[in-house]
């Protein structure tokens, strides 16, 4: 008997001991919340903003391929082979160098069902030695476009939208996006250029919430 009570009494200590840590940390939370709203009422919520361009957006392919003498030979994919043309531009970033298609097979390889493709480079580079390149071949273009970088759109049930600066205040924008390339989307409706969209702070804004914009570090601009 004397030793049920102890049990009982040691897992109500301990209830009562765990209870007690969790009201610590909640009114700890909860000082904290009340402290950062105290300073976003003081200074404003800390945003990173984009500017709305309006340039051409550009459709890259990326494909990889053994470098030898001033040349590249890549295999392409049919869905590849369907957008990729010679004459096309192509960039090889880790090089800082450009080149163009020269070349594209008709027929597909009968072992890899893949197209061999060639490329040349605008001058060779420093090593001679063979390697593998990670290129990217301009497909398309789109000129003079409104575009916007794509983490800047929010979806709910009923539209596309984003956070713009309006007078140092939070305002939310419908818009309507049509194609992506890369980082970047391109805006149909909703948005003009030079507004500044929320790149980055928007998931707890609300309407007419005081901004600060701040870089890509924290600091307020």
């Amino acid at each position: 008997m004397v030793r049920v009570i102890f049990y009982l009494l040691l897992v109500v200590l301990t209830a009562v001991s765990v209870n007690w840590k969790i009201g610590v940390i909640e009114e700890k939370r909860a000082a904290e919340v009340i402290s950062i709203n105290n300073e976003y009422s003081k200074h404003g919520k800390p945003v990173e903003i984009f500017p709305v361009v309006n340039k051409n957006l550009e459709f890259f392919e990326r494909v990889s391929g053994e470098y030898s003498k001033g040349e590249v030979i890549t295999y392409i994919s049919q869905l590849q082979w369907h957008k990729i043309k010679v004459g096309q531009k192509v960039i090889v970033s880790e090089e800082n160098i450009s080149g163009i298609v020269t070349r594209i097979d008709q027929n597909r390889d009968a072992l890899t069902g893949l197209y061999k493709a060639q490329i040349k480079l605008e001058k060779p580079l420093a090593s001679m030695v063979r390697k593998n390149l990670v290129l990217d071949i301009k497909v398309n273009t789109i000129e003079n476009v409104l575009q916007i970088p794509s983490s800047s759109v929010k979806t709910d049930t009923e539209s596309k939208y984003v956070w713009v600066v309006d007078k140092n205040n939070a305002l939310r924008k419908n818009i309507k996006t049509g194609q992506r390339s890369g980082e970047f989307v391109q805006v149909l409706s909703g948005l003009e250029e030079n507004e500044k969209v929320i790149v980055r702070g928007a998931s707890l804004l609300q309407k007419n919430d005081q901004l600060r914009i701040v870089n890509s570090d924290g600091e307020k601009l």
